[in-house]
């Protein structure tokens, strides 16, 4: 118990400091070191509380956590650099970058992506992560996860959502005499990933690749996004479940060979192993961890506890590189854990009437959804409502296409046993794909929303922790002291607990009452142009020209949405091009009305607001007496009408009033940051 509350103090103490970073002190500049003293003195006031009162261990271990939280936010606080955003100044430049591929590189047929860990922007030193985007043809040789390369390219502005972009750059790779335990693990992983592509065809290949050893690999755009649907994304990410089955088969061997006492080490061994194998990635990390603990712990004679080996895998990774706190692999795979381990048995209670190779894998799979939901609504805008049924059906297929394809990584270089097993790997595979794409097409599979806040998504999170936690046996006596409390306050509990839902319901009529304004918002989608246009009563319109990013464009209309919504009012594509890339936008937000290149087209806003649409030519937009232009040149109004003229350069608002007489006066008004 008290090392499971330090190592949620410390995990907490990290996370605060990475939401909140350290003020400099009062009067330096911006850039000055933070200050940390508050934090030391902190720290040392509660090591000296818990000297004074050790002998009463309640006290003793509030006071240990109350220093581990402060020793977390001050490891954060070091961690921090001092310039947030060393890359600022060199928006849309040329530059060279210095530094170490941190990601597998995922190879498609227009683009080579991978993540790069910059050490140096031309000769300045500098530590930050970027994104490099280069042709897939010009590279030889491929760079792979832990090389040290040069790129040379154009880096592309900020569209808000970290790292920044290189675009198409050329890339160097450095020769390394001694390669690294990473790169020697690519160079296997590439080999094992060559194999499997020999013996299977695409979708089935990347497919197998991805659940052995994670990632993506050659997946269309529209696969990917039916992974996502479905919510069987995480059968290409190196998880628990792949952890355990590795140090069931190596133990297996081991325990029969050396036993149990001597095998622990060839199990930790082989976690670390596959751990390096499949790229290191965070989540991967959790799962070994959490696994060579609980390995370490039969050994040792003693129980394993998954609640305290997870929380203490997070704060040795968290301690290592706090940074780890803002992956979104590690934010899924922690937050399912917890799942796992806190809602599940909850859940379980309920489901006992069910078949169990029902109720297993759904009430698993409802468990690790509700537990990933603050992560999913805050950077994936999705909830997939088909998951459950696609689990039942999928997880016993994942153990055959497991083996399979390890069997057919092992066999890369003998082809024709590798072309036998290639022909029994396909039709688990196959299956595995189909199930994947029948469950991610149906039209009600996932349910897209609006980007919920990060501080509303910390305290749902809290919330759902807290719900979990309740009924553990250490917090006995909490709740019996909150049910003795209850009891004797009945008579005033139900009227402050009816008084707290009328406020709580107020708030949110509040909350989701249409402000009577015009919004129109411009999306960053370069090279194209797109804006989003909210009516007085909240009708949602798009409206897009050009050759618009259409993987961005998604995620720059979740960002203006509220979490509540999940769907448009209107769609219009004023050119050919737009129009063709409007489908991914479509697939997350179904919409009322789509408008394609025909005729002019007049969409009604409500109280009298109205979106024009001249195809080739433009979109305008009006309002209470204004007239906005929104994209292109559209035909201005009549010289007899009394309105004030707009040209849209930013995000804008429209009041409900007329201007009538005053050509000066406009009825547009920037949007404060935030505001909707």
């Amino acid at each position: 118990m008290t090392l499971l509350v330090l190592c949620a103090a410390a995990v907490l103490g990290l996370l605060a400091g990475e939401l909140a970073p350290l003020a400099p002190p009062p009067g330096l500049a911006p850039l000055a070191p933070p200050n940390r003293l508050p934090l030391l003195l902190l720290a040392a006031a509660a090591a000296l509380g818990a000297l004074l009162v050790h002998a009463r261990p309640r006290w003793r271990l509030l006071a240990c956590a109350c220093c581990a939280a402060a020793l977390g936010a001050l490891r954060s606080g070091t961690h921090t650099t001092q310039d947030p955003d060393p890359l600022a100044n060199f928006n849309g430049l040329e530059v060279q970058l210095h530094g170490e591929v941190s990601t597998i590189p995922l190879r498609t047929d227009r683009a080579l992506r991978f993540v790069l860990t910059t050490t140096a922007i031309d000769a300045t030193a500098v530590h930050t992560r970027v994104l490099i985007v280069a042709d897939p043809a010009g590279q030889d040789p491929l760079p792979s996860l832990g090389d040290a390369i040069t790129a040379h390219g154009r880096l592309r502005p900020n569209a808000g959502v970290p790292p920044r972009a290189l675009i198409y750059p050329e890339i160097s790779v450095l020769t390394q005499d001694t390669p690294g335990p990473l790169a020697l693990g690519a160079r296997l992983r590439d080999i094992g990933v060559q194999g499997i592509q020999r013996g299977l065809p695409e979708p089935q290949a990347s497919l197998a690749a991805g659940v052995l050893l994670g990632g993506s690999g050659r997946l269309s755009p529209e696969f990917r996004l039916q992974l996502q649907r479905s919510g069987l994304a995480h059968i290409v990410a190196i998880d628990g479940y792949k952890q355990v089955l590795v140090s069931a088969v190596i133990g297996a061997v081991a325990v029969r060979v050396l036993g149990r006492m001597r095998a622990a080490a060839p199990i930790v061994l082989g976690i670390v192993g596959y751990t390096l194998l499949t790229g290191a990635r965070p989540s991967a990390v959790r799962a070994g961890l959490m696994v060579g603990m609980a390995t370490t712990a039969g050994v040792l004679g003693r129980v394993a506890d998954p609640l305290t080996g997870c929380l203490v895998a997070a704060a040795i990774m968290a301690g290592w590189d706090p940074d780890v706190l803002r992956d979104v692999g590690f934010q899924l795979s922690f937050s399912a854990t917890l799942g796992l381990i806190l809602l599940w048995p909850r859940l379980r209670r309920s489901a006992r009437a069910a078949p169990p190779f029902i109720a297993e894998p759904a009430g698993i799979t409802l468990a690790v959804t509700i537990a990933t939901l603050p992560v999913m609504l805050c950077v994936f805008q999705s909830v997939s409502l088909i998951s459950p049924l696609a689990h039942v059906v999928a997880m016993p297929l994942l153990p055959p296409v497991l083996i399979s394809a390890a069997v057919l990584a092992s066999t890369a270089s003998w082809p024709p046993a590798n072309q036998v097993v290639g022909w029994l790997a396909w039709l688990p595979t196959t299956a595995l794909a189909e199930t994947v794409r029948i469950s991610g097409s149906l039209p009600a599979a996932a349910l897209s929303t609006g980007r919920l806040p990060v501080a509303a998504g910390v305290v749902l999170g809290l919330g759902l922790l807290a719900w979990g936690l309740w009924e553990l046996p250490e917090l006995a006596e909490v709740r019996s002291w909150l049910s003795t409390l209850t009891r004797r306050n009945s008579r005033t509990l139900v009227p402050c607990a009816m008084a707290g839902l009328s406020l709580v319901g107020l708030g949110t009529l509040l909350l989701v009452r249409p402000d009577g304004r015009l919004h129109a918002y411009v999306l960053d989608v370069a090279p194209g142009q797109a804006v989003l246009i909210r009516g007085p009563t909240g009708h949602i319109a798009l409206v897009a020209s050009g050759r618009i990013d259409s993987y961005s464009l998604p995620g720059a209309v979740a960002e203006r949405l509220a979490v509540w919504e999940h769907g448009l009012g209107a769609v219009v594509a004023l050119d050919a091009e737009a129009e063709a890339r409007l489908a991914p936008t479509l697939e997350h937000f179904p919409a009322e009305q789509v408008l394609g290149p025909g005729v002019d087209q007049r969409v009604d806003l409500d109280c009298g607001a109205a979106l024009d649409s001249y195809p080739g030519r433009g979109a305008s937009v009006s309002y209470g007496g204004a007239w906005l232009r929104l994209l292109g040149q559209p035909p201005a109004p009549r010289a007899d009408t009394s309105i004030t003229l707009v040209d849209l350069v930013q995000d804008v608002e429209l009041e409900p009033r007329a201007v009538r007489s005053d050509p000066t006066t406009s009825a547009a008004r920037p949007a404060k940051p935030g505001q909707s």
